[in-house]
């Protein structure tokens, strides 16, 4: 899907055109939108004797949910191979995953793929590619059998 740009003329928003004449020495209010990104609207005076403008908008994924559940306590997880994540949306943040505990945990991320890595008492490990897609939940199930050390992962249907 393509981006949506509109500007805010005579009450209302109106898709951008060639055609829309903007004044210089005014104030206008214009939007961007795009199917799972977060809208943007952007405030700006156009300068006078202004002829060009340039805009170009950063849009924020929405970001998607990786559920994941577990049977057993004490598994360490990684994404990407690496223990560190950044949260996705509007506010993002760089944590620290915590070990796996039993039932489920849910990480808020940004669209895209993921290497899901789950490691138990030192020498079970198993990894699944796993794609988050914006707005939904994706969940991985983790599943260890310390009897017949088995470790076992899989998407949830």
């Amino acid at each position: 899907a393509s981006t949506q740009f509109s500007v805010y003329l005579g009450e209302r928003w109106q898709p951008w055109s060639r055609d829309l004449k903007l004044a210089s020495a005014a104030s206008y209010r214009f939007r961007f939108e795009k199917e799972g990104y977060f809208p943007r609207t952007y405030s700006l005076v156009l300068q006078p004797y202004q002829t060009r403008l340039r805009l170009e908008a950063q849009l924020i994924p929405v970001p998607g949910t990786l559920r994941l559940t577990s049977n057993a306590a004490g598994l360490q997880l990684r994404l990407d191979g690496s223990q560190y994540y950044f949260t996705g949306g509007r506010q993002r943040e760089y944590r620290r995953l915590e070990p796996l505990e039993s039932g489920s945990l849910e990480l808020a991320l940004n669209p895209g793929q993921y290497q899901v890595s789950v490691q138990a008492d030192g020498s079970l490990s198993r990894s699944l590619s796993v794609t988050v897609p914006s707005g939904a939940t994706v969940t991985v199930e983790v599943r260890l059998d310390r009897p017949r050390r088995s470790l076992e992962m899989s998407i949830a249907k």
